[in-house]
């Protein structure tokens, strides 16, 4: 009998699937969701970057002279700065499952939302009571 199941997941009575890992449930003493905020600095800073460098072509083609060049970017990188060093703070989060067995707890799933991890976490419990 199926408990859950969706294109990387499968839980039933006796067996889990994650991918390419199977897990007994017998073997399986617990399981748990964490939350991890990753930042998104990277790719604030690439994003940023190609900004920079489409306003820079911008200022060099439409402006006559070189030296009016150098004063328009100032702003431009100096508000790079500023939103790269805030983008440090501005975090996203990443939610782990975990499973216990008998030798480890280790994560088997990562995701960027919170319901399909509690839906598999709540067949993966349903399955462990059943077992036993």
């Amino acid at each position: 009998m199926q408990l859950y199941k969706d294109k990387y997941v499968s839980v039933d009575r006796d067996l889990i699937k994650i991918g390419g890992s199977s897990y007994a449930v017998a073997n399986v003493a617990g399981v748990r969701v964490t939350q991890q905020d990753k930042s998104n600095a990277k790719v604030c800073a690439y994003v940023v970057g190609v900004i920079d460098l489409v306003l820079f072509v911008l200022v060099i083609f439409f402006s006559q002279a070189g030296d009016a060049v150098v004063i328009p970017l100032a702003p431009f990188l100096l508000f790079s700065y500023v939103l790269y060093r805030l983008s440090k703070w501005i975090k996203r989060p990443i939610y782990h499952l975990w499973i216990g067995t008998t030798g480890s707890d280790q994560v088997v799933l990562t995701r960027g939302e919170l319901t399909n991890l509690r839906e598999i976490q709540a067949a993966i419990e349903q399955a462990i009571s059943r077992s036993n």
